[in-house]
């Protein structure tokens, strides 16, 4: 039998998102596991899209792997806070420090200032924490509208104004600050609508 590579990638990509085991496909195909493996190997190495070019074969592998992983750790936290994220009062007591970056905060990052290059963006970052943030008389919040879409703009803007401090949304402990102004660039802000895509 021969197999399309639209049909290899789907295989594929099956086992690899965990979606179902390389056994399972097995059977249900009628297909050796060591060829799955094989098909594996090519995946990796970019022979399923004969239209694409070394660097953009490359990029969607390593894109697919990323996405990978951000299912992973959207759904798998450790240690002290794997139920729940620190509470807003302990959360209020980091200092500055390092940080590593969560997989969706490293693609918000490549989407808003990167050009959408993931391999430039840094996996770690120095953040002032809390504490230093606490010691400022003033926060002025800058909305440009460019980096931010118009929900997250809005929560934040509303958690704030309304005193909902919440660590799993860190800005929103801002709630807590006695002098904090937004200011929005209007023409940015758009109308936010939720819709089937």
């Amino acid at each position: 039998r021969t197999f399309t590579n639209d049909f290899k990638r789907e295989i594929v990509e099956a086992v690899t998102s965990g979606q179902v085991r390389q056994l399972e496909m097995s059977r249900k195909y009628g297909i050796s596991p060591v060829v799955i493996s094989r098909w594996k190997k090519e995946y990796v190495e970019g022979k399923f899209f004969e239209n694409s070019s070394p660097d953009t074969t490359r990029l969607e592998i390593r894109l697919r792997e990323l996405e990978r992983l951000i299912g992973e750790l959207t759904v798998k936290r450790e240690g002290k806070y794997k139920e729940n994220p620190p509470s807003p009062e302990e959360y209020k007591k980091l200092g500055t420090r390092v940080v590593n970056l969560h997989p969706i905060t490293i693609i918000q990052n490549a989407r808003t200032s990167g050009g959408g290059a993931v391999y430039n963006i840094p996996l770690q970052a120095i953040t002032v924490g809390p504490i230093e943030t606490w010691k400022a008389s003033k926060i002025s919040i800058w909305h440009a509208g460019n980096h931010d879409n118009p929900f997250g703009m809005r929560l934040t803007a509303f958690m704030i104004s309304k005193k909902i401090p919440d660590s799993s949304a860190p800005m929103s402990l801002l709630a807590d600050h006695p002098n904090v102004v937004f200011n929005f660039y209007r023409p940015a802000l758009e109308i936010f609508q939720t819709g089937l895509h």
